[in-house]
């Protein structure tokens, strides 16, 4: 991802996947990493993102990012994570 694009993304905005379906909107955006020894070495995403039974929050590395459209994010999400129930970290697929 571009630093432009990186710093186009603010709190609010829609974010999608490479396909344009909807898979929530941003409610943090977090450019330096996080600590702990089981997180990224890179900033995040963390994406508010409705289901028919709650509201999950998913953690999305910048990594992930393709750019920024108008008011969206358009990511590289795998679907199948997002689905999960007990997934909270996108894996990256591959690793960037």
């Amino acid at each position: 991802m571009e630093s432009q694009s990186a710093s186009q993304i603010r709190e609010g905005m829609c974010v999608c996947d490479r396909l344009g379906n909807a898979v929530g909107t941003v409610s943090e955006v977090h450019r330096e990493p996080p600590a702990g020894s089981m997180a990224p070495g890179i900033g995040y995403l963390v994406i508010q993102a409705e289901r028919p039974d709650r509201l999950e929050e998913l953690h999305v590395p910048l990594t992930q990012v393709l750019g920024v459209q108008g008011d969206h994010v358009v990511a590289e999400i795998n679907p199948e994570m997002v689905a999960a129930h007990d997934a909270q970290w996108i894996a990256q697929q591959p690793p960037r």
